[in-house]
């Protein structure tokens, strides 16, 4: 156990375990470190600013190394990457020219063969991102079908979706080069 001194109160809203442990509260994004970590030689550095929500909980997900959450805000999505020349983690706003494709996400998953973060929203849309970090290429679309999405997960390589199509909740897969 371990507080985060801050300025501020804030509420823990996810935990990652990548190159660090990364807390994510609802005021900012924190790097926990130590070698090995101990409770007697932990290391609790802020690193951003953003938050995440804190009327829903929906956990950062490893895209390629960097670690993708949501803004508190709900109208943005970030990748917090660690840099080493700087030796800091950034989170650098993947949604800046999408922010109409982004309103209060509920779900994430990533489909790390077809490089796609689908990102399911409070109003049933799906948001999909291409994202391919090593070629600093990003590019959104919106998905549709008759029904709303209400969840993603991945699991061994397939992502899934639960979709309400009227009234009835179905498990459905993404498919490719249909």
């Amino acid at each position: 156990e371990f507080g985060l001194v801050s300025d501020q109160v804030n509420a823990i809203r996810g935990l990652f375990s990548g190159r660090h442990l990364q807390v994510f509260t609802s005021g900012a994004e924190w790097m926990v470190s130590g070698d090995p970590l101990t409770p007697a030689n932990i290391q609790l550095n802020r690193q951003t600013r953003v938050g995440s929500p804190v009327d829903r909980l929906v956990p950062p997900v490893d895209v390629d190394g960097s670690t993708v959450f949501f803004a508190r805000g709900g109208r943005s999505i970030h990748e917090f990457a660690y840099t080493d020349l700087s030796d800091v983690y950034q989170a650098n706003d993947l949604a800046t020219l999408a922010r109409h494709l982004i309103n209060a996400p509920i779900s994430m998953a990533y489909d790390q063969a077809s490089r796609l973060l689908h990102i399911a929203m409070a109003d049933g849309t799906l948001s999909t991102l291409t994202i391919y970090r090593a070629e600093q290429v990003t590019a959104w679309t919106r998905q549709e079908t008759d029904g709303a999405f209400r969840a993603l997960a991945e699991a061994e390589g397939t992502v899934w979706a639960v979709v309400e199509r009227a009234g009835v909740f179905m498990l459905e897969r993404f498919e490719t080069g249909l």
